[in-house]
């Protein structure tokens, strides 16, 4: 009998540890929803200044690969990802000095972004773990710019800067995860887009984003 139990114990012990085995070369997809909200200034040398904010939801993508290591039997992960994304948020904002008239206006629209991350996991049972990122991302925006008197403009700025989030990943099988996860693109620095005379247009942007990841990992000991 106890030679049962002894074996039923292995057994358990053997399950549980391929279970909560994250470990390993990840690629995967994400969708989900980013809310664009950009802050644009307007400045007249002349006239003064006015500043406009303008939220706007769209479609968000990401493909990522990456890999994660289980250190020890600690339930801590270290590792990290590539990615590139995408997203369908498009706004238009009205410029011109805050109280006179509208001198025109610019539509911005988020393209695609590469950057690559850092992740930090917690394994918090056998199935679940939860995870902090930093990441370090270049985004491109195609911007349109209608000012009154002036013959409209086409162009493309890009952006760099620190993306941090959250997620929680839930293991549904050996070698496959699903999950959902935040980041914010909030950190990235203002960039004049438009110079002429004593116009100056400086655009600043953010986006929050909640997206739904499936994920396969290519797993050594699960394979």
């Amino acid at each position: 009998m106890n030679k049962i139990y002894q074996i039923i114990g292995a057994l358990v012990l053997t399950t549980t540890t391929a279970m909560s085995d994250y470990g390993g070369i990840f690629v995967g997809a994400g969708l989900g929803v980013g809310m664009m909200r950009n802050d644009t200034k307007y400045v007249d040398a002349t006239q003064g200044e006015g500043k406009s904010t303008v939220a706007k939801l769209g479609a968000y993508y990401q493909l990522h690969a990456g890999y994660l290591h289980e250190v020890g039997t600690s339930k801590t992960l270290v590792g990290g990802d590539i990615y590139v994304n995408g997203s369908s948020a498009k706004k238009l904002n009205n410029v011109g000095v805050d109280g006179g008239a509208i001198a025109g206006t610019i539509e911005q629209k988020r393209s695609t972004g590469v950057g690559i991350a850092a992740i930090l996991g917690k394994l918090i049972n056998p199935k679940v773990m939860i995870y902090g990122r930093v990441g370090y991302e270049l985004s491109k925006y195609d911007m349109k710019l209608n000012l009154i008197g002036v013959t409209p403009k086409s162009f493309t700025k890009s952006y760099n800067g620190i993306v941090p989030g959250v997620g929680l990943n839930y293991k549904i099988a050996h070698n496959m995860m699903i999950g959902g996860g935040y980041d914010y693109t909030g950190l990235f620095s203002n960039k004049t887009v438009y110079q002429n005379g004593d116009v100056n247009i400086q655009v600043k942007p953010a986006e929050h984003r909640m997206m739904v990841k499936l994920t396969f990992v290519f797993n050594p000991s699960t394979c």
